[in-house]
This record gives C-alpha cells, sequence and structure tokens, in this order.
C-alpha cells in the first residue's frame, strides 16, 4: 500500500520473504516478529504431503544402555513411525538421520526427536514428550536411534541443540 519506488517492489521480490521486508525495509519490528512460516503455506503443504502414521507405540528398551529390546504397538502410544516394521519388530536398513530438541521435562513443552530416511527426505519416526527430563529423553532417542540402522548395522546420524538442557541431554548421548 502506499507509494512505491521500483527499487522497493525488486527488493520485495528478490527477498521473497515478508518477514524480511518488514525487518530491513519496512524497519518494521512487529511484522518482523510474526509467525514465521505462512499458515495458508502450511495448511497447504499439511493437505498435499501430510498422512497419519503406520504405526504408533512405544519402543521397549534397556534403560542403562539404551538400546532397543523391542516395540510395543499401541493405538495411543506416543512413538510414531511411517514406516512399518516386519513381524520381528525390526525395520528395514538405510540411512537415517535424527534430530532432537530437548525441554526440561516440567509439563510445558516439548522435547521432540524426529527421524528422517536421508535418501528420501522423508520423515520417519517422531516421538514428543513434556515429561522426561532431559537425561531419560536421551537414552530413548538413543533406543530409537538404534532401531534405524544402516547396512554396516550403526545407528543413523544424530544431532541435538546443545545449550540449556541441551547440555545434560548431551554428556548422557555420548556416554551411551
Amino acid at each position: 500500500p502506499g507509494l512505491r519506488t521500483p527499487w522497493y517492489d525488486e527488493e520485495c521480490k528478490r527477498r521473497d520473504d515478508k518477514r524480511a521486508v518488514a525487518e530491513h525495509l519496512d524497519i518494521n519490528p512487529g511484522g518482523s516478529q510474526s509467525q514465521f512460516f505462512d499458515p495458508l503455506v502450511i495448511r497447504s503443504r499439511r493437505h498435499e504431503r501430510c498422512r497419519p502414521p503406520d504405526w504408533t507405540g512405544h519402543v521397549v528398551y534397556d534403560c542403562d544402555t539404551g538400546r532397543p529390546e523391542g516395540l510395543a504397538e499401541s493405538t495411543d502410544g506416543p512413538l510414531c513411525l511411517w514406516v512399518r516394521p516386519d513381524m520381528g519388530g525390526k525395520l528395514q536398513q538405510g540411512k537415517y538421520a535424527g534430530a532432537a530438541d530437548i525441554s526440561t521435562g516440567a509439563g510445558a513443552t516439548n522435547s521432540v526427536l524426529s527421524v528422517y530416511n536421508a535418501k528420501l527426505g522423508e520423515k520417519v519416526a517422531e516421538f514428543a514428550t513434556c515429561t522426561m527430563s532431559p537425561e531419560r529423553f536421551a537414552v530413548y532417542c538413543n533406543a530409537v536411534m538404534w532401531l534405524f540402522k544402516d547396512q554396516d548395522g550403526l545407528p543413523g546420524l544424530f544431532g541435538w541443540e546443545s545449550v540449556g538442557p541441551g547440555v545434560y541431554f548431551g554428556r548422557v548421548v555420548q556416554e551411551l
């Protein structure tokens, strides 16, 4: 709205981001802090690309070693898989990568683990909890990552935030 210059229009096209335009061109701090993703784009992507998980349940694991012992299917389980385990509870080997966002486990915000098929770029697993301590969440994440092995029998690559509760989480993952 209002008077615009060709330079401004070109900069808007070049940046292709409403937040960047608000922050850098309009000098509008309120606009630069608006929702990061456009809600209409999110709705469209959800409709085009999202589907319910193929499997939900729990990973059964050794609390000391963080190694999985099996999977227990449950319709209300917190572990969601977009791949189906075989009859023995094993998942297909491949190239996988996971990442975790860690909360304190005090019930306010979720800690989340997401695992992806690195070759296809598709999400294959998600686990979210707001009640696990960072240390306990680390053991659980370790068990889930060991479910997603490569051809050499090693778990997928795994990264996590290393500040705040991620410090405690990281210590446990590295010990395991």
